[in-house]
């Protein structure tokens, strides 16, 4: 019997974006509306890292603002 096909993982999906798996859980808690202060408490990471990181995902998702970046990563299935 043929092996089963597999869904890509969240990991799969990221790497193809080229998007880390902390910038996904950053993208993720973004969409839920946290802050980066709280974000930074959630992921024990700087405000300056997560602040870093939005700006990465912004780039690397040819996002225009972080409300554009979570739309584009709902679309792609990297966040709910």
């Amino acid at each position: 019997m043929p092996d089963p096909i597999e869904a890509p993982t969240l990991i799969d999906i990221a790497a193809r974006e080229g998007l880390s798996i902390m910038e996904v859980q950053v993208l993720q808690l973004t969409g839920e509306g946290h802050q980066a202060k709280t974000i930074a408490s959630v992921l024990y990471k700087s405000t300056r890292t997560i602040e870093a990181a939005r700006r990465r995902i912004l780039q690397k998702l040819n996002a225009q603002s972080l409300a554009h970046a979570v739309l584009i990563a709902c679309r792609k299935g990297l966040i709910k």
